[in-house]
């Protein structure tokens, strides 16, 4: 506590004086003050203040009755000053705990008293009486007996002093009196301290400027004098309620100030004491400020004290004082005004006082103290470092100069300690942050427990640990924090108005301790302690939305955790309560608590699907206010930066609603002036860098320049390479590195990439302990990647490896967590790439399964439900596709249609659904027009079915491309569904020249082109139309890179378009790209890759032409060998293995090759595959018109082979997949076969 911030209350020439206001830790003690009603200040802001314009009347009314109960100890001294008797304790007395300081009126009388033992009471009788026969009067007073002396000796001398009669007011004019008054000058005041009684008293006996009265006013001034005392205090009842009133009656003010201002200007300014008259001018124009407000007094107040300060020479004595005076003028000003001109003078003056005091002066650590405050507010207003660094300075020395034993040594070194974190906030040195540390615990150290600064200063020391934690990461800094900060609380008094910010930053300490370990019962004690601050903040404290907001931010993270929709609503609930009842528009925070608010609002739509909670006016508006403060923000101002960040991250979260991609410009545009703004070392450049990051990964997704992807993936390597390992944000933030190099894979193809993704996000996974509530995403993220490589590069133990995290994802993931359904649905599409894999019908019915958990689970409403919905579809598709069962078909396209019912129209994602509704109903009419014998329906109707099933399919992939935008990444790939192919040409060339060179759509849309032209010279033979083909699909194989996933189809295509140019026109340069085309293909796909035997199938028929044409270099073994690779494969369509079968038999057999027999061998085994048990008959119908003349032939050179007994087997095997068909039907089919077998029968 600074000495001159020691509360007292002086009844001095009969006037109520505080030095200065007090600090809040005096709580005990200015409450104390505040609701006597001894302190004019405090009560203008407890009570209600009325002004009596006519009488010069100025009231403060305060309560008719005071109870206080105290809850530290501390003294209570009385005491008196005159310049003849000196400093008189009149008593001293301490006050315990759990006692009751009351204030009490009785007529004229003022009774205070402390404690509940009548024999034990502390009890002082004021009586103040107006009259000229007795100015002052100790009614009655009893502390102890040896007490009584003093007092009685103290009543002695005053009254020796008054025996002269004063009849009336105006003989208080005359010269004599006026000096006699001035010798015998006292003050009556109370002097409270949380002390012990003998340290209070030791600080009584002790001189100071504190316990001096004002300077008195030269003889000469004669009759002015009794115009130049202070505002009398009268006591006394209003009405019946017993209301106690403090009359101030300003117009002895009035008079004072007049006075002297005649009198300055009646001397020179070479007169030694016109610089005290000047600024004792200044203190009277500074007091009558203080009562009434007037702006001018104000700054008359500040002429005068500056006129005395440069009448004054250096190395007189006054000069510091009056100095300070000035100071403190200057302090009132520019916190009303804010003029910076006033902050620089404040600084100029405190230096000059620095400057003027020898450093063994006992002042000088104080001094240098209040230039270091000042210095530090002139860096917050300009954000120079010069200042911040010069403040630093100062509280450095003002530490070094004063002792242990220094009463503010405590509050130096806390204030040197903010200092220093607010320079590592701005400068972000690491050092500073640990000095911090070291210098907040100093404090804590030197401060008793009893002492009411010490819940401060051990909140100090708790934030900057937690800060030093989100810097440095070390966990035991967390743990530190969050003790210290719970010792502060429990050294705070119940009902102290500290008590809600202390536990408030609790609050927010568990908070982080949940972010980095995931307890959910750090979370739950969150949230508890924000309520109790929010609880015990009463309405109208300027810290009320703050908390508010804190609270809100909790529940919502609660809320992502357990996902209880009561917690989003009350997260809701508290942030618009802050934003709407309590924050005016031009509040700093209100902006990103509108962000969260639309954040929270959006995950409430996720939820609930309530389109109108979408509060995008409140988006707009929050970012009209970040730009507002960046606009307003000087630059080189240390928050400028940080303003950047967030207006940019606002900026995101629009395009993310709207897609507009200038918003998308403008936030990659400030989030990279924020980035450029701070050094490397700063604490916040890594979580910038990582936004930058996801913005630039964004609008590469959306424009699709490459450029953008690089800088994605470097920017976010950066923020995890200046990322400590502990840092609780180091596995978001390799997670994100893992995402953009996941998308820079998915674009470029190059497998480092896809490698560093999993190798990222599989640190993300170690680096989180069990139970962190972010361990399931990160093994999510993990299962995608690895899930990722295996489509690339075929490795069963990615797969199975994949599986495992997203199973385990699952596991540890709640019931009712909204991210439960979006990791089923992951476990769903990696059980069907399993199936696809290894062919096990279980991995396929498990997928089934997990879909339709997944669409269950999912309320009607929830945005999210079209897509599972979708999902669905596609597995039901896929089962069909495996299996024929025309059940899953219907099913597909019925819940197909559902997920399309679901969406908006102008949804971006409706014309896929389309598309893929579109799909299943042309395969459905493709499926039932071949088998529809089997139907019992007539033909006629069977017709008319089917065609609806194509008119729907057309109609609804109509208008998916006819809803898209023109460049939308995925219309090229819808156009080759329409039924008018030349319109389909026409839009998939426009989709092409659209695209940027350079963009990474543009080869896989030349791709498409490609197979539209391709789709329409086999439908019109237009050689035109396949030469565009050609080049079209060589551009896009060109522009794909080497390593990319697609390079490897795109190849082959281009193969498959060469070999049919050849076809048709015979240039056998195309033959031989087409070999050399479909052979790279092959080369590429390592083994395993699911479309290996595709690629084998294709180089084989270009192999089986190039023979033909009887080719240098032909070989028709080689072509045997392809067509053998593919049918043998482990992987791969069963179809396409079969078909590849068939062809190595066909052609075997036709050269006599010795492979024949493996050739049929390898096709029987497949059958079972291609058509199960399980399936409808119809579909079975369907399968055999592959396998019917494959079993013929194969059966047939058994039997020619001399294997009658294996040409039975085969027989039967293509039997079994149509069981139940008509008899006849069957011999229809097989009598020739029936008849050879009987034949060779008979033979044998």
């Amino acid at each position: 506590m600074r000495e001159q911030d020691k509360l007292q209350f002086h009844i001095q020439e009969l006037s109520v004086n505080l030095l200065s206001h007090p600090h809040k830790e005096l709580f005990v003690n200015a409450q104390m003050t505040t609701q006597i009603g001894m302190d004019s200040k405090m009560l203008m802001e407890s009570a209600t203040v009325d002004l009596d314009l006519e009488s010069d009347q100025l009231q403060w009314k305060i309560p008719a009755d005071f109870k206080l109960l105290c809850v530290s100890p501390f003294s209570i001294g009385i005491i008196a000053k005159s310049e003849i008797l000196g400093i008189v304790p009149l008593g001293l007395c301490e006050v315990t705990p759990n006692a009751i300081f009351t204030a009490a009126l009785e007529g004229n009388d003022m009774i205070l008293s402390a404690g509940d033992d009548v024999e034990d009471n502390i009890m002082l009788l004021v009586c103040i009486r107006f009259g000229t026969q007795d100015w002052v009067k100790i009614h009655q007073a009893h502390y102890t007996n040896h007490f009584d002396q003093l007092i009685g000796k103290y009543k002695e001398e005053v009254q020796a002093h008054f025996s002269e009669k004063l009849s009336s007011p105006q003989e208080m004019k005359n010269p004599m009196v006026a000096g006699f008054i001035r010798k015998s000058h006292f003050c009556l005041g109370i002097w409270a301290r949380p002390l012990p009684v003998k340290a209070l008293e030791d600080s009584l006996g002790k001189p100071r400027s504190a316990l001096v009265c004002p300077g008195a006013p030269g003889e000469h001034l004669g009759n002015t004098w009794a115009n130049l005392g202070k505002p009398r205090l009268a006591l006394g009842h209003s009405g019946s309620h017993r209301q106690k009133w403090l009359f101030l009656m300003l117009k002895e003010i009035s008079g004072a100030i007049f006075n002297l201002q005649q009198a300055v200007g009646l001397i020179a300014n070479s007169h030694p004491d016109k610089p005290g008259w000047l600024n004792n001018l200044g203190v009277s124009l500074e007091t009558r400020f203080n009562r009434l407000g007037d702006l001018k007094d104000l700054n008359d107040a500040v002429l005068r004290m500056q006129q005395a300060v440069d009448l004054t020479p250096d190395g007189q004595s006054d000069k510091p004082g009056w100095l300070n005076d000035l100071g403190r003028c200057l302090d009132k000003r520019f916190n009303h005004h804010g003029d910076v001109k006033d902050l620089n003078e404040i600084v100029l003056r405190k230096q000059q006082i620095v400057d003027l005091t020898l450093n063994d002066h006992p002042g000088k650590p104080g001094q240098l103290n209040n230039l270091g405050i000042s210095l530090q507010m002139k860096f917050h207003r300009l954000g120079d470092a010069k200042d911040l660094n010069q403040a630093v300075f100062n509280f450095q020395q003002a530490v070094y100069l004063a002792s242990d034993a220094h009463p503010e040594k405590s509050r130096m070194l806390s204030n040197l300690g903010n200092s220093l974190k607010v320079r590592f906030n701005s400068l972000g040195d690491v050092k500073d942050l640990d000095e911090a540390v070291f210098n907040f615990q100093q404090a804590a150290d030197l401060t008793p427990d009893e002492q009411s600064e010490k819940p401060e200063q051990l909140n100090n020391l708790g934030i900057c640990l937690q800060t030093q934690f989100d810097e440095l990461g070390d966990v035991k800094d967390l743990n530190e924090a969050v003790l210290q900060i719970q010792k502060a609380l429990d050294f705070t008094p119940e009902g102290h108005p500290d008590k809600a910010e202390l536990v408030g930053n609790l609050g927010i300490s568990l908070q982080t301790r949940f972010n980095r370990f995931g307890d959910i019962k750090d979370l739950h004690n969150a949230v508890i302690n924000l309520q109790q601050a929010v609880d015990w903040t009463p309405d109208g404290h300027y810290n009320k939305p703050a908390r508010l907001s804190c609270l809100g931010s909790s529940l919502g993270v609660r809320f992502g955790q357990l996902g209880d929709i009561k917690d989003l609503t009350e997260a809701l609930s508290n942030l618009q309560q802050a934003v709407a009842n309590l924050t005016p528009d031009s509040h700093l925070d209100k902006p990103g608590w509108l962000n969260n608010i639309g954040i929270f609002l959006h995950a409430q739509f996720n939820r609930v699907g309530d389109l109108k909670d979408l509060h995008d006016a409140d988006l707009n508006e929050a970012i009209i206010k970040k730009q507002q403060v960046v606009d307003l923000t000087p630059n080189g101002h240390p928050d400028k930066a940080g303003w950047l960040n967030n207006l940019g991250i606002s900026l995101q979260t629009r395009f993310n609603r709207f897609g507009d991609v200038k918003d998308l410009e403008e936030a990659v545009s400030n989030i990279q002036q924020a980035v450029d703004l701070i050094p490397d070392n700063h604490p916040d450049k890594q979580g910038w860098l990582n936004n930058l990051g996801s913005c630039l990964q964004i609008r590469f997704n959306r424009l699709g320049d490459e450029k953008d992807l690089n800088d994605a993936v470097l920017k976010t390597q950066k923020s995890v390479n200046l990322t400590p390992t502990s840092h609780p944000d180091r596995p978001r933030r390799l997670s994100n590195l893992g995402s953009s190099l996941e998308g820079r894979f998915s674009a470029l193809g190059d497998v480092k990439d896809l490698n560093l993704a999993v190798f990222n996000r599989r640190q993300a996974v170690d680096l989180t302990p069990d139970g962190h509530s972010d361990k399931p995403e990160w093994l999510n993220n993990l299962a995608s990647s690895l899930q990722t490589r295996f489509d690339r590069l075929g490795d069963v133990k990615d797969l199975e490896e994949a599986m495992e995290k997203v199973q385990l994802a699952v596991d540890i993931t709640p019931d009712g967590h909204p991210d439960k359904p979006r990791r089923l649905s992951n476990l769903g599409s990696s059980l069907k790439d399993c199936f696809h894999r290894l062919g096990n019908v279980e991995d396929l019915d498990e997928a089934m399964l997990k879909m339709h958990q997944v669409v269950d689970l999912t309320p009607d409403g929830n945005p999210h439900k079209p897509g599972w919905l979708n999902n669905l579809g596609i597995f039901l598709q896929t089962r069909f596709n495996r299996f024929g069962d025309i059940k899953d078909l219907n099913e597909a396209i019925f819940t197909l249609q559902q997920a399309v019912g679901l969406t908006l129209d102008d949804h971006p994602i409706r014309p896929e659904w389309l598309n893929n509704l579109g799909i299943s109903l042309q395969i459905r009419f493709s499926r039932l027009g071949d088998v529809k014998f089997t139907l019992n329906a007539s033909d006629h109707e069977q017709d008319l079915a089917l065609q609806k099933d194509l008119n729907d399919a057309v109609s609804k992939q109509k208008e998916a491309v006819n809803t898209m935008s023109e460049d939308h990444p995925d219309k090229p790939g819808r156009l080759d569904d329409i039924e008018d192919l030349h319109d389909a040409v026409l839009k998939m060339q426009q989709a092409v020249n659209l695209t940027p060179d350079g963009h990474a759509a543009r080869p896989g849309r030349l791709s498409n082109l490609g197979v539209c032209l391709s789709t329409r010279f086999d439908r019109l033979g237009d050689v035109k139309v396949l030469n565009e083909a050609v080049p079209t699909t060589r551009l896009a194989v060109d522009l794909t890179p080497d390593g990319h996933p697609d390079r490897l189809a795109r190849l082959s295509k281009l193969g498959t378009y060469l070999q049919t140019r050849f076809c048709k026109l015979g240039d056998v340069k195309d033959l031989n790209d087409a070999v050399l085309r479909t052979q790279e293909a092959v080369n590429l796909a390592p083994d395993g890759h699911p479309d290996k035997p595709g690629y084998l199938t294709n180089l084989g028929n270009a192999l089986i032409i190039q023979h033909n044409a009887s080719l240098p270099n032909s070989d028709i073994n080689q072509a045997l060998n392809q067509f053998s690779a593919g049918a043998c494969s482990l992987v791969g369509n069963i179809s396409t293995k079969f078909g590849a079968a068939s062809i190595w038999a066909e052609l075997a057999l036709g050269v006599s090759h010795s492979s024949i027999f493996d050739a049929y061998v390898s096709g029987v085994k497949l059958i079972p595959e291609l058509a199960w048990p399980g399936s409808l008959i119809p579909d079975r119908h369907f399968q055999i018109q592959k396998v019917r003349p494959f079993i013929n032939n194969a059966s047939t050179f058994a039997i020619q082979s001399g294997e009658c007994t294996t040409a039975v087997e085969w027989f039967e095997q293509g039997c079994s997949i149509v069981i139940t068909c008509p008899m006849g039907k069957m011999l229809e089919y097989t009598s020739g076969v029936i008849f050879r077998l009987m034949l060779s029968h008979s033979k044998s």
